[in-house]
Protein backbone atom coordinates (compact mmCIF):
# COMPACT_ATOMS: atom_id res chain seq x y z
CA UNK A 1 0.00 0.00 0.00
CA UNK A 2 1.44 3.49 -0.94
CA UNK A 3 1.66 5.85 1.83
CA UNK A 4 0.18 9.45 1.17
CA UNK A 5 2.24 12.25 2.72
CA UNK A 6 0.26 13.48 5.11
CA UNK A 7 0.11 9.38 6.45
CA UNK A 8 2.66 7.64 8.57
CA UNK A 9 3.41 4.66 10.39
CA UNK A 10 2.82 4.18 14.03
CA UNK A 11 4.70 1.24 15.67
CA UNK A 12 2.68 -0.03 18.81
CA UNK A 13 4.31 -2.12 21.09
CA UNK A 14 1.82 -3.88 22.70
CA UNK A 15 2.94 -6.89 25.12
CA UNK A 16 6.65 -7.68 23.82
CA UNK A 17 5.40 -7.53 19.93
CA UNK A 18 5.36 -4.78 17.74
CA UNK A 19 2.32 -4.26 14.90
CA UNK A 20 2.39 -1.77 12.50
CA UNK A 21 -0.72 0.02 11.80
CA UNK A 22 -1.52 2.98 9.23
CA UNK A 23 -2.95 5.52 11.01
CA UNK A 24 -3.64 9.25 9.73
CA UNK A 25 -1.70 12.33 10.34
CA UNK A 26 -4.26 15.20 11.83
CA UNK A 27 -4.23 18.33 10.05
CA UNK A 28 -4.41 21.14 11.95
CA UNK A 29 -5.78 23.75 9.82
CA UNK A 30 -8.25 21.09 8.28
CA UNK A 31 -9.22 20.74 11.67
CA UNK A 32 -9.59 24.19 12.54
CA UNK A 33 -10.93 25.75 9.22
CA UNK A 34 -13.52 22.80 8.83
CA UNK A 35 -14.55 21.99 12.38
CA UNK A 36 -14.05 23.95 14.99
CA UNK A 37 -14.02 27.56 13.04
CA UNK A 38 -17.63 26.58 12.57
CA UNK A 39 -18.57 26.15 16.20
CA UNK A 40 -16.42 29.10 17.56
CA UNK A 41 -18.56 31.25 14.95
CA UNK A 42 -22.08 29.78 15.80
CA UNK A 43 -21.39 30.43 19.39
CA UNK A 44 -20.14 33.82 18.78
CA UNK A 45 -23.60 34.61 17.03
CA UNK A 46 -25.70 33.37 19.45
CA UNK A 47 -23.80 35.77 22.29
CA UNK A 48 -24.19 38.52 19.48
CA UNK A 49 -27.78 38.12 19.60
CA UNK A 50 -28.22 37.30 22.91
CA UNK A 51 -26.81 40.64 23.39
CA UNK A 52 -29.23 42.81 21.39
CA UNK A 53 -31.47 44.91 23.73
CA UNK A 54 -34.66 44.04 22.22
CA UNK A 55 -35.65 41.27 19.81
CA UNK A 56 -39.68 41.90 19.84
CA UNK A 57 -39.17 42.13 16.31
CA UNK A 58 -38.87 38.67 15.88
CA UNK A 59 -41.92 37.24 18.10
CA UNK A 60 -44.38 40.20 16.46
CA UNK A 61 -43.20 38.28 13.50
CA UNK A 62 -44.56 35.44 14.19
CA UNK A 63 -41.53 33.65 15.08
CA UNK A 64 -41.96 31.09 17.91
CA UNK A 65 -39.11 31.81 20.25
CA UNK A 66 -39.19 28.42 21.56
CA UNK A 67 -38.91 26.51 18.13
CA UNK A 68 -35.54 28.56 17.76
CA UNK A 69 -34.03 28.31 20.94
CA UNK A 70 -34.63 24.28 20.48
CA UNK A 71 -33.39 24.27 16.64
CA UNK A 72 -30.07 26.93 17.78
CA UNK A 73 -28.78 24.47 20.58
CA UNK A 74 -29.57 21.36 18.04
CA UNK A 75 -27.04 22.95 15.98
CA UNK A 76 -24.60 23.78 18.51
CA UNK A 77 -24.85 20.08 20.02
CA UNK A 78 -24.31 19.03 16.40
CA UNK A 79 -21.29 20.89 15.38
CA UNK A 80 -19.83 20.44 18.87
CA UNK A 81 -20.34 16.52 17.85
CA UNK A 82 -18.73 16.88 14.61
CA UNK A 83 -15.65 18.81 15.92
CA UNK A 84 -15.61 15.43 19.37
CA UNK A 85 -15.98 12.83 16.15
CA UNK A 86 -13.16 13.71 14.49
CA UNK A 87 -10.86 14.76 17.13
CA UNK A 88 -12.01 11.33 18.20
CA UNK A 89 -13.11 11.83 22.11
CA UNK A 90 -14.60 9.39 23.75
CA UNK A 91 -18.45 9.81 24.88
CA UNK A 92 -18.40 12.53 21.55
CA UNK A 93 -22.33 12.17 22.73
CA UNK A 94 -22.16 12.98 26.06
CA UNK A 95 -19.91 15.81 26.43
CA UNK A 96 -21.09 17.55 22.96
CA UNK A 97 -25.05 17.18 24.80
CA UNK A 98 -23.35 18.75 28.44
CA UNK A 99 -21.17 21.60 26.02
CA UNK A 100 -24.49 22.89 24.54
CA UNK A 101 -26.33 23.08 28.00
CA UNK A 102 -23.36 24.60 29.50
CA UNK A 103 -23.44 27.51 26.82
CA UNK A 104 -26.84 27.60 27.11
CA UNK A 105 -26.55 28.25 31.21
CA UNK A 106 -24.12 30.84 30.61
CA UNK A 107 -25.78 32.37 27.59
CA UNK A 108 -28.94 32.97 29.82
CA UNK A 109 -26.56 34.38 32.56
CA UNK A 110 -25.15 36.60 30.24
CA UNK A 111 -28.24 38.16 29.14
CA UNK A 112 -29.41 39.23 33.25
CA UNK A 113 -26.36 42.08 31.87
CA UNK A 114 -27.70 42.74 28.72
CA UNK A 115 -30.07 45.36 29.58
CA UNK A 116 -34.00 45.23 28.36
CA UNK A 117 -33.21 41.26 28.37
CA UNK A 118 -34.19 38.72 31.39
CA UNK A 119 -33.28 35.27 31.69
CA UNK A 120 -35.49 32.73 32.16
CA UNK A 121 -35.38 29.29 33.04
CA UNK A 122 -37.99 28.00 30.38
CA UNK A 123 -34.98 29.05 27.69
CA UNK A 124 -32.61 27.09 29.00
CA UNK A 125 -35.10 24.11 29.27
CA UNK A 126 -35.51 24.97 25.73
CA UNK A 127 -32.46 25.24 25.00
CA UNK A 128 -31.31 21.45 26.75
CA UNK A 129 -33.92 19.82 24.96
CA UNK A 130 -32.37 20.85 21.59
CA UNK A 131 -29.10 20.14 22.79
CA UNK A 132 -30.70 16.59 23.42
CA UNK A 133 -32.13 16.24 19.98
CA UNK A 134 -28.59 15.19 18.82
CA UNK A 135 -28.80 11.72 20.10
CA UNK A 136 -31.16 11.39 16.89
CA UNK A 137 -27.66 11.26 15.39
CA UNK A 138 -26.76 8.30 17.39
CA UNK A 139 -29.74 6.38 16.48
CA UNK A 140 -28.91 7.29 12.56
CA UNK A 141 -25.55 8.13 12.27
CA UNK A 142 -24.91 8.40 8.87
CA UNK A 143 -26.63 11.72 8.67
CA UNK A 144 -24.03 13.22 10.89
CA UNK A 145 -21.53 14.59 7.79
Amino acid sequence: MKLKRRDFLLKVSAQGDTQTSLVRSPNPWRFFLQYLMPLLVFIGLIFFVSSQPNLGVLAEGGVDLSVLHVFVYFVLSTLTLRVLLYAKWEYPFTIAILFAILVGLFEELYQANVPGRTPAVIDFLYDASGSLLVLFFKRFPRFIF
